[in-house]
């Protein structure tokens, strides 16, 4: 296995092609409004830039092109397009 490439679930269904470009976060804390206390968001921290390699169906190949933390990627952190 290559620590390099990663699998994501989304795919062709979700209109994936190869040479996409993919950030992977992890979440942090609960972001309140200062003067409401009310919840407005989730601190994000962005772990990776990646881009697809390969795709089937529900699912990408994509390897790491950039870190932009020290933390490593988990099962359960998230992916966004860029």
């Amino acid at each position: 296995v290559d620590p390099s490439q990663v699998l994501i679930d989304i795919g062709e269904e979700q209109g994936v092609k190869n040479g996409d470009s993919f950030v992977a976060f992890t979440v942090g804390d609960e972001i309140l409004h200062p003067a409401t206390g009310k919840h407005i968001g989730w601190k994000k921290e962005i772990l990776q830039e990646l881009k697809v390699v390969s795709t089937e169906k529900t699912m990408s190949n994509v390897v790491k092109i950039r870190s932009q933390s020290t933390k490593q990627l988990n099962p359960g952190d998230f992916v966004i397009s860029r």
